[in-house]
């Protein structure tokens, strides 16, 4: 979901540039959630308030909960089955090459604009998490605070100009 949401609200519809939108996922990702919901309610509360992320939740939630609801009926009863079984795992390896493109799409972005705060604080997050045998919620929500001091003081700098 977070590259066709990246591609219709950054590319096809411009409502956001393409940093911001990063900075919505980052977020998003940090928060507690489905990613792809989490992000539009973003989006949509920054385009038009509390109204339109109101909408962007009903929007995002609304029909996969039904359909999960009338594929949770089935599922009960074919689950033993070998080709649903092996749907199931053909979904997984389909989930997992969706959260890489969107972590190749990232990295690309940070490595074009050649942002060494993002770099660092990427290989460091990484480190920490492979190499050190940290919490990865404890290195996102530390990230989290780093990214948004940076932002601040990003901005700051911005209006002294």
């Amino acid at each position: 979901m977070i590259p066709m949401l990246k591609k219709r609200f950054v590319q096809e519809l411009g409502w956001l540039d393409g940093e911001e939108m990063d900075d919505l996922i980052a977020i998003a990702q940090s928060a507690p959630g489905a990613v792809a919901v989490n992000t539009a309610v973003m989006v949509g509360y920054r385009l038009c308030g509390a109204a339109g992320a109101l909408a962007a939740l009903i929007g995002m939630v609304l029909p996969p909960v039904g359909m999960i609801s009338v594929l949770f009926l089935g599922y009960r009863q074919f689950s033993g089955n070998n080709w649903v079984r092996a749907g199931m795992n053909g979904m997984q390896v389909g989930v997992a090459a969706v959260i890489c493109s969107v972590a190749v799409d990232m990295l690309k972005d940070i490595l074009e604009k050649r942002k060494t705060i993002s770099m660092v604080i990427a290989a460091a997050a990484f480190l920490a998490i492979y190499f050190g045998a940290i919490n990865a919620a404890a290195v996102m929500g530390c990230c989290a605070v780093v990214g948004v001091g940076i932002r601040l003081i990003e901005q700051g700098r911005r209006k002294k100009k």
